[in-house]
């Protein structure tokens, strides 16, 4: 990790059971298995190939998300509640025509994404593993969406813009018990 003016002291005597420590720039490639929630709410991008699991806890990001590999996020647990994933700004693979993978896992909490996915740096698989509610606020482009499985509502408010890649794959397959779209859909192939 990298922690931008932040003292060895500082960063040793974070809490890792609870929270990441605030960073002006976080950059991670391994991954967290933490008992606790992982909160990043520092003032700089973040950019990671690593992936995050909590127990029963949520994943809490306030800033832009770089992926610079495929990235697994999943708060699943046992009992009712476990632990709800958000994002506050964009989500982006590193560069464009390099495209990467995000899979998020709620089991029966919430995915909230406020801020754009993809507009710079499109995703290619956006996958939801499982969620009670799913609301994407803003746009999102991708090579191709699915989500397993899903109790309650998966929302679009904005465009939601798919690419795939290759001839005779499925863009968008969903199994949940609603699905809304208050923008437009389009699907078609980015790269012919």
């Amino acid at each position: 990790f990298f922690f931008k003016q932040k003292t060895a002291y500082e960063i040793k005597e974070c809490d890792w059971s609870s929270d990441v420590c605030s960073s002006d720039l976080l950059t991670s490639t391994g991954d967290f298995s933490i008992d606790g929630s992982f909160t990043q709410n520092g003032s700089g991008d973040v950019f990671t190939a690593g992936d995050i699991t909590t127990t029963a806890d949520d994943i809490s990001f306030a800033e832009d998300v770089i992926l610079t590999g495929p990235v697994a996020m999943t708060t699943s647990g046992t009992g009712a509640a476990n632990g709800d994933i958000s994002f506050a700004k964009t989500i982006n693979s590193d560069a464009a025509g390099t495209t990467r993978d995000l899979t998020l896992t709620a089991a029966a909490s919430n995915i909230t994404v406020t801020g754009t996915i993809g507009d710079t740096a499109s995703l290619e698989d956006l996958t939801i593993v499982s969620a009670a509610t799913v609301l994407f606020d803003s746009s999102v482009v991708a090579e191709t969406f699915t989500q397993q499985a899903g109790s309650v509502l998966t929302t679009f408010d904005d465009t939601l813009t798919l690419n795939p890649v290759t001839a005779n794959t499925l863009a968008l397959d969903f199994t949940g018990t609603a699905l809304t779209f208050n923008g437009l859909v389009r699907i078609g192939r980015a790269h012919v």
